[in-house]
């Protein structure tokens, strides 16, 4: 049960993960040493599966952004992409339960499961506050075509609000916005551009507020080693007390600093100083994150000396989810006829988008995001970019439009020659 719970606490927050507790400090909130009941079948198949697409979340992600700070929410992914679930039916369904980890799993089954473990998330420590929140926003001439059962489970099981739009528009954009900004307590404050070609739309927030179990001390400039290996000074926290290390035999350390009442902690994994980054994160699984280095955690009562630090992440998931085997819901012809029997095979998934912002300081964490997936009709051309950049080899033709009698055709391959 250690295991599973260890992997279920890797996908709710990037880089958070349950254990023991070590002995509070005074001031601290009762220490929480388990769950306030038993997981389910169900629940304990999806958490199981949940950890894996965590890792390799990350791993494609960081594909895209080497060299670069990233921060994801992968439980985000999971919600946002579970509600996208309740739309698709045959392979298309198949092919996101099992990119998700979700096995054999009835499409019920993975509805109360999300619901459950939710409702088990926002309630386990007083100490910290979690919100998470799930809308969806339809196109009002497409309203009269989604399936009526689609919406129900939606607010069901996700609590999801629903409102027809005029897509298009900027107040459709300017009210999608406002509620990630609501919704997130104003870190995210943007998410979309525009809302042209959009039928339906699905959105999922998640915000995290925790304060740390044992402050730490005004951060002061301490020397960090970027890429280059030179060492910079940055706004470095300390803190003195109890909490948990590891070190694993190929040089790994990892620590983890609690917050609240110890049922949700910061885990900061640092690998040996030569090793290559970037190809070090992909190959992190969520089982070496288990094996290598919470499974092998000792209390530890010391210093820790950590980074002041703010993230603000953004981008597309598409290719990503691609690399992960989520390809149908991105292809003309898959289905979607539990969200609209009208247009069945006609509706695609257009894009995944995720926002995410975390804040770190000296009292404690405050972190959100927000993963928006938009769906439109094949049918439909897709809107013109803002701006058109020719900036590669390129073909060209000189021609009359009407007779289609081309004049000239060439290529550029170089516009200096």
């Amino acid at each position: 049960m250690r295991k599973t719970q260890s992997i279920f606490c890797a996908a709710i927050l990037a880089g958070a993960a349950c254990a023991d507790p070590a002995a509070p400090n005074s001031d601290a909130p009762a220490a929480i040493t388990s769950l306030p009941r038993a997981l389910s079948e169900a629940e304990q198949a999806i958490v199981a599966g949940s950890g894996p697409f965590a890792f390799n979340l990350l791993r494609e992600v960081n594909r895209g952004w080497r060299d670069k700070n990233v921060v994801i929410s992968p439980l985000s992914a999971t919600i946002a992409l579970g509600m996208l679930m309740n739309g698709t039916g045959t392979t298309t369904f198949a092919e996101l339960r099992q990119a998700l980890g979700f096995g054999s799993r009835s499409q019920d089954e993975i509805n109360v499961a999300y619901r459950d473990l939710v409702g088990l998330l926002k309630g386990l420590d007083p100490a910290v506050n979690i919100g998470l929140s799930n809308a969806l926003w339809y196109h009002r001439s497409f309203g009269p075509s989604v399936e009526r059962r689609f919406l129900s489970n939606l607010r069901e099981y996700f609590a999801a609000t629903s409102d027809g739009l005029i897509m298009g528009t900027p107040e459709s954009v300017d009210t999608i916005n406002a509620w990630a900004r609501r919704e997130t307590n104003g870190l995210v404050e943007r998410v979309i551009e525009s809302t042209i070609g959009a039928k339906v739309m699905l959105a999922n927030t998640v915000f995290f507020k925790g304060t740390w179990n044992g402050q730490f001390e005004a951060a002061r400039p301490a020397p960090f080693h970027v890429r280059s290996g030179s060492p910079v000074n940055v706004p470095t926290m300390v803190r003195k007390g109890p909490g948990r290390y590891h070190m694993s035999r190929e040089g790994t350390q990892t620590i983890e600093v609690p917050y609240g009442g110890d049922a949700f902690v910061m885990t900061v994994l640092i690998p040996p100083p030569a090793i290559a980054f970037d190809e070090w994160v992909e190959a992190l699984t969520a089982d070496r994150f288990v094996s290598e280095g919470i499974n092998g955690f000792v209390d530890h009562v010391g210093e820790v000396h950590l980074p002041k630090f703010k993230l603000v992440w953004s981008d597309t998931l598409q290719q990503p989810l691609r690399r992960l085997g989520i390809q149908e819901v991105f292809e003309p012809g898959s289905d979607f006829a539990p969200l609209s029997a009208q247009y069945a095979r006609d509706l695609f998934v257009t894009y995944v988008k995720q926002d995410a912002v975390v804040d770190v300081d000296e009292e404690g964490t405050r972190a959100a995001a927000v993963t928006v997936i938009a769906t439109g009709l094949i049918s439909q051309p897709s809107p013109p970019p803002a701006i058109v950049r020719v900036d590669r080899p390129f073909v060209f033709a000189i021609r009359e439009r009407l007779t289609g009698t081309v004049l000239f055709l060439g290529k550029v391959v170089d516009p200096r020659l």
